[in-house]
């Protein structure tokens, strides 16, 4: 077998991968770049990858090879910090078409790659490029791929479907399966408006094989579908294998011009009950649809998630699809938008009852019977809205059970629980009188706890119901019994106390309630309510990390750079002078966002450059009546940015400082903490 020499410089590129060098060395960020390309090449599932300085065809090193099948790709890297690097991509076009030929001949005289008879010839970069740059590329028959576009989103895609990411990567390269058997199903076809439609069951792993996603990530005009969510495919798997589920509603897939299927007609013999049936009738016929041998045969309109869930199952499950025959991708956009868009969506709040009443017994019959015994218990009267009882200004079914799920509070050990949870019962009956009292004590407690003003204008309204419900499952993950009233007041009073602090006036209980309305928003506010009972109950949210000044100042730090090139930078509103950027660019590691690289200083000269813009969000309304949690001038703001630049690039803030210090760097902390909050930062 052939072996390659050990590359030295990639693997002390390895231990050194994180070494600040490397940022600063264009040569080192290629050798990364090409290692990244080789390892997605693997991620993908492609065989006998390899390349980089110890492979060499005719004085051209190939930077990465793979192989899937029959074919070899055969890929040159050009990596640049430049936005555009056209020039640099001609050059490295020019050089590898004039190797084809040497490289087609001497590496098949490898005994890995001997077996190669078809090949690719690819460029791939880090950065944008023209579409001239594209077109001259195909004129050599040379494939140009921005690295992000193909090979991190095949990569991607490898995590949720496995080897059948490399199929898909296959079908876009045209590669030919090697040993893919015929496939030929019986199915019913009829006129769909202008098109034709077959309806067959299908086994889902075959489907799998020969069919792809047009996708939005990869950034093709007529591409449509969403983004795999990958909770999605792993709930749908386990209901698939857990719990014997199935989906009766059908996939829609289409065949376009290109790749069409062969329609064989055949009657369907008709037997005693239905004797004088006979096809065609009424446009309808019967009969076998072949489809063609390659691994883009269909593209998968809706119901790619169902579809997906089976890529790891064991199952061999038929599945019902329906597919349209000869239709292109602009109007597979237009199915997508009408079957998505126009179709009224089932309420969730019905669905959720359904739940209780056709499965019952499941962790969802369970929840939904769980919130539907709270509607009709102090204090939750008049404040759960279910589809049989609509209620005004009423807090949906939905949104409580959903918040009950994901703490699974109702389960044998909550979400971040060790011990059995107090909540649960194996019967479930038993199970939804202990859950629902529990959480009705509970609110019922809060009301003497906090502040009455605090009580009704937040924690009895959506936002309050849901933050407090996760707040409640963390006490009950800290394993301590009885759950009562003195439980709750043991880890809820310094909260009571902060509140009654920071929270005083209705404005201000009105405005962290809307931050909540995000799910970025909420997630700040129960940091923040999650630290204050953690100082005095140090079992409580043991993945909650208790901040000193220091990495609280980092912290800060972090959020404000974010917040500025997320909601300014990268909308064009503000920008950075020209020589700050290009060194941050400098700086960046593959796949690292502009803002990772941003510090303290670059956000205080950005901040006082476009007063107009921060005025508004750090300063109040006058001098004598500020912003809750706001500084009251321009003046006072700038200087508690200038405070925390300077005390962050001051190495002795590490060491113990005056009192006096401490607390006004983290009066300054919690100030700017509270207005990025307000902005679900």
């Amino acid at each position: 077998m052939f072996e390659y020499p050990e590359n030295k410089n990639l693997k002390s590129l390895d231990i050194a991968q994180n070494n600040e060098e490397i940022t600063r060395n264009p040569v080192k960020r290629g050798l990364e770049f090409e290692k990244n390309v080789r390892n997605a090449l693997k991620k993908i599932g492609l065989e006998n990858v390899n390349g980089g300085q110890s492979l060499s065809i005719d004085k051209f090193q190939i930077n990465a090879i793979g192989g899937i099948n029959s074919c070899l790709l055969i890929i040159s890297c050009v990596w640049s910090q430049k936005r555009k690097i056209n020039q640099k991509i001609k050059e490295k076009i020019r050089e590898l078409n004039g190797v084809k030929d040497a490289i087609k001949k001497d590496i098949t005289n490898l005994r890995d790659y001997s077996r190669y008879t078809d090949f690719r010839f690819i460029v791939t970069t880090n950065t944008e490029f023209s579409k001239e740059i594209d077109e001259y590329a195909k004129q050599d028959d040379i494939i140009l791929w921005r690295y992000d576009d193909v090979l991190a989103y095949y990569e991607n895609l490898a995590r949720f479907i496995n080897k059948y990411a490399k199929y898909s990567l296959a079908g876009e390269l045209n590669i030919k399966p090697d040993n893919m058997k015929p496939l030929m199903v019986p199915c019913f076809s009829a006129s769909l408006g202008p098109y034709i439609a077959h309806l067959f069951f299908i086994n889902a792993k075959e489907l799998l094989e020969r069919s792809y996603v047009a996708r939005r990530e990869r950034r093709t005009k007529t591409y449509y579908q969403r983004s795999l969510d990958e909770k999605r495919i792993r709930n749908i798997k386990k209901y698939i294998e857990e719990e014997g589920g199935f989906f009766p509603n059908n996939v829609i897939i289409a065949f376009d011009s290109e790749s069409r299927p062969k329609f064989i007609s055949a009657t369907f013999k008709p037997n005693n009950y239905i004797e004088h049936w006979r096809f065609p009738v009424e446009g309808m016929r019967s009969g076998l649809l072949q489809f063609p041998i390659t691994y883009r045969a269909c593209a998968i309109i809706d119901g790619q998630h169902r579809l997906f869930s089976f890529s790891e199952t064991k199952t061999n499950q038929q599945i019902p699809v329906l597919a349209i025959d000869g239709i292109d991708e602009s109007d597979q956009a237009r199915f997508f938008i009408d079957i998505n868009g126009k179709q009224k969506k089932v309420d969730q709040n019905l669905l959720w009852e359904l739940q209780n009443e056709f499965r019952s017994d499941t962790i969802e019959g369970r929840i939904s019977g769980t919130v539907i015994k709270l509607s009709e218990m102090e204090p939750f009267v008049g404040i759960i809205s279910t589809y049989s009882k609509k209620l005004k200004n009423g807090v949906n079914l939905a949104e409580i059970c959903s918040v009950i799920k994901k703490t699974k509070l109702t389960e044998k050990i909550t979400n971040s629980g060790y011990g059995k949870n107090p909540l649960y019962d194996h019967i479930r009956n038993d199970n939804i009188r202990k859950s629902a009292n529990i959480i009705a004590n509970y609110f019922i407690s809060l009301k003497s706890i906090f502040d009455e003003q605090f009580y009704n204008k937040f924690i009895l309204r959506k936002n309050g119901i849901i933050l407090f419900i996760i707040i409640l499952e963390k006490i009950i993950a800290t394993d301590k019994k009885p759950i009562n009233n003195e439980l709750f007041n043991e880890y809820l009073a310094p909260l009571s106390a902060y509140i009654k602090q920071k929270y005083n006036l209705p404005n201000k209980i009105k405005e962290v309630y809307e931050t909540c309305n995000s799910i970025s928003g909420r997630s700040s506010v129960y940091e923040e309510f999650a630290t204050i009972i953690k100082k005095k109950n140090g079992d409580f949210d043991s993945k909650l990390h208790l901040a000193n000044g220091e990495s609280e100042l980092k912290n800060i730090e972090r959020r404000l750079c974010k917040f500025i090139y997320e909601k300014y930078m990268k909308t064009g509103e503000i920008n950075m002078d020209t020589g700050t950027e290009g060194k941050i660019k400098y700086r960046l590691k593959l796949g690292e966002e502009f803002h990772i690289r941003m510090a303290l200083g670059h956000c205080l000269n950005m901040i006082e450059t476009n007063s107009k813009i921060f005025d508004k969000i750090f300063v109040g309304p006058d001098l004598r009546n500020p912003l809750p949690g706001r500084f009251p001038n321009r003046e006072s703001y700038l200087g508690a940015i200038k405070y925390l630049k300077e005390t962050k690039a001051d190495e002795s803030h590490q060491e113990d400082t005056e009192i006096k210090n401490k607390e006004l760097l983290q009066s300054y902390i919690d100030t700017i903490k509270s207005i990025l909050i307000q902005y679900g930062y």
